[in-house]
């Protein structure tokens, strides 16, 4: 799956999730994560990053040219071909 990394950091098999501006449920996960972060102990100045960007996904949702639906993802991808016969 494609995530954006264009300066190659992300090693190719470390697990990587996106979560997109038009997913109605990513703002609520990503201040879920601040709070983890903060109660953890983590960097507050991270935390607050973290939410911020979570503002500008709600303020993103907002707007009317926005589409809002529930994430999918193509069919070869949920179901590889190597699986589905397990």
């Amino acid at each position: 799956m494609r995530i954006q990394d264009p300066e190659h950091k992300i090693p190719a098999d470390e697990p990587c999730f996106l979560l997109r501006g038009q997913d109605p449920f990513a703002p609520e996960i990503l201040l879920r994560y601040a709070g983890k972060l903060r109660l953890s102990g983590g960097n507050p100045d991270m935390a607050r990053m973290v939410e911020d960007h979570a503002q500008k996904m709600m303020a993103c949702q907002a707007l009317p040219k926005v589409r809002i639906h529930t994430p999918n993802v193509p069919n070869e991808i949920l179901y590889p071909a190597d699986q589905s016969e397990k």
